[in-house]
């Protein structure tokens, strides 16, 4: 039941999403990234270089920091991907496995949680993240342009709190040879 429904909210939102992304594809990258608020020009960062389990994800003004970086980790056989901090290997985690607006995104030990997937859309060096388990998108909380503004998940509206830059450090991924 719950892959039946995600299929169908990942549908309607790549629908939306077409509209609103020139060519946009669902893509799986692999890489290091750099990743900017399309709102803010922020980068998502781990709090306090947190190497905690449970650290909070927020946006803060480009300092180069290693927890800064993340990693795109294509999930073999699918279009989606786990966000990997650089510092500590931990990925992006919609806290509890919440499906509810406003639900932090946080960073956990890997433990294969839907919770933890995530469905990158590109269009060019733009993107939009959907939350497999919940079928919401990764978002800067109200729209702020404030260092330490939280990331959370968030019904897509298509604003620009929604959409994230590639900093030019993200790699596709090589396909396989023959």
């Amino acid at each position: 039941m719950r892959t039946r429904r995600f299929s169908v909210l990942l549908t309607c939102a790549v629908v939306a999403l077409s509209a609103a992304l020139p060519a946009g594809t669902a893509t799986a990258l692999s890489g290091t990234c750099k990743l900017f608020s399309a709102n803010s020009a922020k980068v998502l960062d781990v709090a306090g270089a947190s190497t905690s389990d449970g650290a909070r994800l927020i946006q803060w003004k480009d300092n180069g920091g290693v927890n800064q970086l993340f990693r795109l980790d294509a999930l073999s056989g699918t279009p989606y991907v786990a966000i990997a901090s650089t510092q500590t290997n931990q990925v992006l985690d919609v806290a509890g496995a919440s499906t509810a607006d406003g639900a932090p995104v946080i960073v956990w030990p890997q433990n294969g949680g839907d919770n933890q997937v995530w469905a990158p859309i590109f269009s060019g060096k733009v993107v939009v993240f959907i939350n497999v388990h919940s079928g919401k998108v990764l978002d800067v909380a109200g729209a702020s342009q404030a260092d330490g503004a939280p990331i959370i998940q968030w019904t897509w509206n298509g604003g620009a709190n929604q959409f994230f830059i590639d900093g030019g450090e993200c790699v596709p991924p090589v396909p396989p040879g023959p």
